[in-house]
């Protein structure tokens, strides 16, 4: 299979479907950049974009594993809240400069560990979207920081007016460059822990 050979780039800003290659998207774990308890985070080795792909449950195991099969269906919700951030975000002027381009959903055919073996079953193929890489190193993205920087400081502002009110998890690049600054990791709300919370008063 050829790596990429099926990535959908470019697609509109405000693409809120999976649109399905015509070709078989691969993403190998050789590209991967990143990674957390919800995603792992490829970056194209040509034209540098970056896809976070959500996975199916925590990588060991390890976080809320009692959550059984509501597990998927939270993450699902929390790649959707993202997406529809990141719509909003890209047709905001005082916003858009500071994330990255946005290229939409994208959906995966396989995933390959660094070996190329077949992992796909552990992930949410459908849960992916695409943007722009950024060079740096993020640091974690919290009211603290905020304060100590104007143009974060009115990011926030601006975040929570135009209802992407879970920014506070997230993570920066270059915090005290306006000029560089960009934010990612952010959604309309925390869906996750809205959906843990709503199986708790449930049980």
């Amino acid at each position: 299979m050829n790596e990429f050979a099926g990535r959908n780039p470019k697609q509109p800003e405000d693409e809120q479907e999976p649109t399905v290659a015509g070709q078989p998207l691969v993403l190998s774990m050789k590209n991967r950049i990143g990674s957390g308890a919800f995603s792992v985070v490829v970056r194209h080795p040509d034209d540098g974009t970056v896809y976070k792909l959500f996975r199916e449950r925590e990588e060991n195991d390890l976080l809320n594993d009692n959550l059984g099969d509501h597990e998927p269906a939270l993450r699902r919700k929390a790649f959707e809240s993202e997406v529809a951030a990141y719509g909003i975000a890209m047709n905001n002027d005082a916003v858009r400069s500071l994330v990255p381009t946005f290229h939409g959903k994208v959906v995966v055919d396989h995933v390959l560990d660094v070996y190329d073996g077949d992992i796909s079953n552990l992930f949410l193929l459908e849960c992916c979207y695409v943007i722009d890489f950024v060079e740096g190193a993020a640091v974690k993205f919290t009211q603290e920081l905020a304060s100590k920087h104007a143009h974060l400081h009115a990011a926030t502002e601006e975040l929570n007016a135009i209802g992407i009110r879970y920014w506070h998890d997230g993570s920066v690049f270059h915090p005290a460059n306006p000029e560089l600054t960009k934010i990612i990791d952010f959604a309309l709300d925390d869906e996750y822990g809205k959906g843990i919370v709503t199986i708790a008063c449930a049980d």
